[in-house]
């Protein structure tokens, strides 16, 4: 591909020396390309056809290079790669030689080695570099299998041993370690050296090779000292084409950890035989696939009353009752073998019989048994008599289970532990006071238990102190609620020790004194609440004598100058003091609505009954008749973003919810300050806020404010007996609401209700 671009011209002498030379390039076989340099900025100018071959094969379109820069056409990072080594180049003025690795279209790894050859212009500037790739991708790779293959044959567990029939010239290190040869010595030892029979290699060897390139076998090898030793061991012949003589690859397997193996596992084999075979309290019996017995010990004579060659090649079942439908045990051998060919181990007890007719329970241990390339041969049958072991622990199991029912049924709690207090026992008392079962709580350490039930304390306390001083240790009236309500319980812990003494077990033994107790904890309780009751009513007799005195006062004084004057009384007199005896008799009404609800939540007589309204229309109500009963005028702005808004709620409560609050904020905001009230739904929530800018309320009194009775610090000198709020809390409660205050002292109050919204279909 000659170079359109007729303006640059490689540095000739000759005119038409840069074109042939393009030209020749052509039938270069190496890859070629040219590179223009200028200014710092490299550009490719030429590439050969060769060149156009490999960079197609690597996913590029050669058409493109002409006239285009390193990072136009190769990913960034070897671009970069390639500026640098150009540069190098050219500062160096010297040829230069650089392997670069690139993937080619279908992902695989290429390798390139590059020589860049700077040509000098006349002034001796580098105008063009040359790059003349070659590709040694094979050799890298023949390279890194090299490597592979030195590093198996370093760490191979074999001896490698390279030789021809004169002479080894490699030897892998376990070759140098297990033949006793050191590297002085390795060299021209001839391979029959380390054949325990000189001639064998020659003889057998040799002629195997001549007829097949690999030979394979067992035979005795030797150390270099003259020690013999078992070994596999394969010969493969590499023949060389130009070469005089054949050269072997020897590959050894020192086969004496396996010979001793071998001894010790047939020793072992004759030991176990000779035990099995004189056994007396085990009948060890051998069965075929069939379940036929093919060999029976002494074990097996003594406990069936058998003599060997009486039952050897009879079926297993001959052992077994013929009938087992009362008191039956387990499964029978032989059925067992019919429905399950390949048996790993199974344990199990049936009941068996002896050549007298003497029936005992047996425990068997059946397994299947395997040859050396794993085929089933048959089974192994040990049998136990357990006869008089079943009747010793069903007696036992009688007798513990009696106890158990008894601990279980007893009128306290019984717990055991262990000394590092696991738990290991827990009567049904114990289960149902806890709220523990006995498969939540046996095996827990107390430790674990008392992070999240600290009602455990007092066991752990117990526990502990007997541990520490082996000796009884009791709790007396302590109170224990266990999440099923409080009761009090008298604990005892006493000490368990083995025939060692040593501490075993931790008895904790918990007596409910709670009917005890009960009688006196009902007397303080009565009494406690009829001094409350007292307290309330005298606080309630005196705040009600004491805030009915000043509405009465103004309607006495009203009444009395009417009375007195009404004839010489101006119209507009008489309707000032109307109004007065109006706004009195108002404060008096809504103090007693309040005296009366207050009652109600004090003997939980007030419910909540929800009926379909529209709270809009409820909210502008309310505020219109509270502006015009104010005798201090307070603007109230109502917004919401509903014209109307259908919901159920009890109509008189929300009545009495907003006439105290609305009323709470007009006692407490100068004259003429704005009370802003918005309605609305938030989060599928029905919420009103009722927001002042009044005295506000101090940070400690916010909690306290819904309280009976209860003035804030900063409202001494504003009229009130402090039940509105409490009243207007436990209306809002009876629907399942929740009443939140945010204030500023001096500053502002804004109260939020929020309310399930019930939809009023």
């Amino acid at each position: 591909m000659l170079s359109e671009n007729p303006k640059i011209m490689l540095h000739s002498p000759f005119p038409d020396a840069s074109a042939l030379m393009l030209q020749a390039m052509q039938y270069v076989n190496d890859p070629v390309k040219i590179v223009h340099c200028q200014n710092g900025r490299f550009m490719f100018y030429y590439l050969n056809q060769s060149a156009c071959s490999i960079f197609q094969k690597l996913g590029f379109d050669p058409a493109t290079f002409t006239g285009k820069i390193p990072t136009d056409i190769f990913p960034t990072q070897l671009a970069q790669t390639l500026i640098r080594q150009y540069s190098l180049v050219v500062e160096k003025k010297q040829e230069m030689t650089f392997d670069v690795p690139m993937r080619d279209a279908n992902g695989n790894m290429c390798y390139f080695q590059r020589r860049l050859i700077p040509l000098p212009d006349q002034s001796g500037e580098i105008s063009f570099i040359v790059s003349m790739m070659h590709d040694v991708s094979d050799e890298e790779y023949q390279r890194k299998n090299q490597q592979r293959l030195a590093v198996m044959l370093e760490n191979a567990p074999a001896i490698f041993m390279f030789a021809d029939r004169q002479s080894i010239f490699y030897y892998s290190p376990v070759a140098l370690q297990i033949l006793e040869v050191d590297t002085q010595q390795a060299i021209a030892l001839p391979p029959h050296t380390f054949f325990d029979d000189p001639r064998f290699f020659e003889t057998v060897v040799i002629s195997s090779l001549q007829a097949n390139d690999t030979w394979k076998g067992d035979c005795q090898m030797r150390t270099l000292t003259g020690k013999a030793f078992p070994a596999s061991v394969i010969v493969m012949v590499q023949r060389q084409k130009n070469a005089s003589e054949d050269e072997y690859i020897f590959i050894c397997l020192d086969r004496r950890e396996q010979y001793n193996l071998q001894q010790r596992l047939f020793e072992s084999e004759r030991m176990a035989r000779i035990i099995i075979n004189n056994t007396q309290q085990y009948a060890f019996i051998r069965l075929d696939t069939f379940g036929n017995i093919i060999s029976w010990n002494q074990g097996a004579q003594r406990l069936f009353e058998y003599e060997s060659d009486a039952v050897v090649g009879r079926p297993i079942g001959m052992l077994e009752p013929i009938s087992t439908e009362t008191e039956g045990v387990g499964m029978p051998i032989g059925k067992l073998i019919n429905q399950v060919a390949d048996i790993q181990e199974f344990v199990f007890e049936n009941r068996c019989v002896s050549s007298m007719g003497r029936l005992f329970y047996a425990k068997n241990i059946l397994s299947s048994l395997y040859d050396h390339v794993g085929r089933h041969i048959g089974y192994s049958l040990i049998i136990q008599d357990v006869t008089e072991t079943r009747h010793l622990t069903g007696e036992l199991r009688r007798k513990r289970r009696e106890t158990e029912i008894f601990i279980d049924n007893s009128s306290d709690i019984i717990l055991r532990f262990s000394p590092k207090k696991v738990c290991l026992f827990i009567n049904h008392l114990g289960e149902s006071i806890t709220r523990f079962s006995k498969a939540t709580l046996i095996g827990i350490s107390l430790d674990t238990i008392i992070e999240a039930h600290s009602d455990w304390k007092v066991i752990h306390t117990l526990v502990e102190h007997v541990i520490a001083n082996g000796n009884e240790y009791e709790q007396q009236s302590t109170l224990q609620s266990f999440g099923t309500g409080k009761l009090t319980f008298a604990f005892k812990a006493l000490p368990e020790f083995d025939e060692k003494n040593r501490l075993e077990t931790i008895i904790v033994i918990g007596t409910n004194i709670t009917k005890e107790i009960t009688a006196q904890e009902i007397v303080l309780k009565t009494l406690t609440e009829a001094k409350e009751l007292q307290e309330f009513k005298m606080r309630f007799q005196k705040v009600i004598s004491h805030e009915l005195r000043t509405p009465l006062a103004g309607v006495k004084m009203s009444s009395d100058i009417m009375e007195r004057y009404i004839e010489t009384l101006t119209k507009e007199e008489l309707v000032y003091h109307t109004k007065e005896i109006n706004t009195a008799v108002r404060e008096i009404e809504s103090l007693l609505d309040n005296m009366l609800l207050t009652m109600k939540v004090e003997t939980q007589t007030l419910k909540a009954i929800l009926r379909p309204c529209d709270i809009i229309d409820i909210c502008r109500q309310k505020i219109t008749i509270l502006q015009k009963e104010a005798s201090i005028f307070h603007p109230i702005e109502f917004s919401s973003p509903h014209d109307h808004l259908p919901c159920k709620v009890d109509t008189f409560l929300i009545h009495i919810i907003l006439r105290n609050i609305l009323q709470n904020a007009m006692s407490y905001s100068p004259q003429y300050s704005p009370i802003h009230v918005w309605a609305g739904i938030i989060h599928e929530k029905l919420c009103i806020t009722i927001h002042d800018t009044g005295m506000g309320i101090t940070e400690t009194d916010i909690p306290h404010i819904a309280e009976p009775f209860f003035r804030g610090k900063n409202a001494e000198n504003v009229p009130g007996i402090g039940m509105g709020l409490f009243v207007a809390r436990h209306c809002i409660e009876l629907h399942e609401g929740i009443m939140n205050v945010q204030s500023e002292l001096g500053k502002e109050t804004t109260i939020t209700i929020t309310l399930p919204f019930v939809e009023a279909f």
